[in-house]
Order: structure tokens, then sequence, then C-alpha cells
């Protein structure tokens, strides 16, 4: 949302952007924004993998997720939807409602 506001305010060439290795290995963050992210320098630390864990994710959903208080806003996002206890009451914006049948795979949501 950092790079909206910065295209927003025609800001684009005022900032110098450090980022995480996320803004250059998932394209889906700086969509439609490259003018704004053109030049960031991104970073990324070397971790080995850990075992079970993407096994672990892939095995979360909203309903299972008991300790990540962000999980929800990630697979929104990941997926493009609103879940159904956050659809808002009233609204005049066209949105889709994430399913129950949604699963987060080695090529949705993991990296």
């Amino acid at each position: 949302r950092i790079l909206q506001a910065a295209k927003r305010l025609n800001a684009s060439h005022t900032f110098y952007w450090v980022a995480s290795d996320g803004w250059g290995k998932q394209q889906k963050l700086v969509e439609g924004l490259e003018d704004v992210a053109e030049g960031a320098i991104t970073v990324e630390l070397q971790s080995d993998n850990i075992p079970g864990f993407d096994e672990y994710m892939m095995s979360l959903t909203p309903e299972t997720n008991l300790r990540n208080p962000w999980f929800e806003q990630y697979w929104e996002d990941t997926f493009d939807c609103i879940l159904p206890k956050n659809v808002p009451l009233e609204t005049n914006s066209t949105f889709s409602v994430c399913t129950p049948e949604l699963r987060l795979s080695p090529k949705i949501g993991l990296c």
C-alpha cells in the first residue's frame, strides 16, 4: 500500500526504496506500480528450509489457524478475496468472497 500512496502523491522519485525479497520474488506486490518500485533495492536473507514448515503452512486455513494474527489478511491478499466474516454490511464496490475450498499450495501462497 505504500507504493500505491507514493503513486497517488506523485512521489515515486522522491524515495529510495529498500524492501524485503517479496518485492523481487512476487510480482503481484508491485503489479501496476512498476514505475514506483523501479530502482528498489531488495534484500533476501539466507535461510535454510525448515523440515515440515511448507506442509504445515499448506495445511492452514482461516478456520484452522490459531496462532498467527495476520493469517486472515495473508489469506485474503493471497487469494484476492474477502473472508465471509469480513464482508462489509454495506458497500458500493464489488469483490470476491473467499470460498471454503481454497487451499495454499507450493504454487499459491508459498514461495
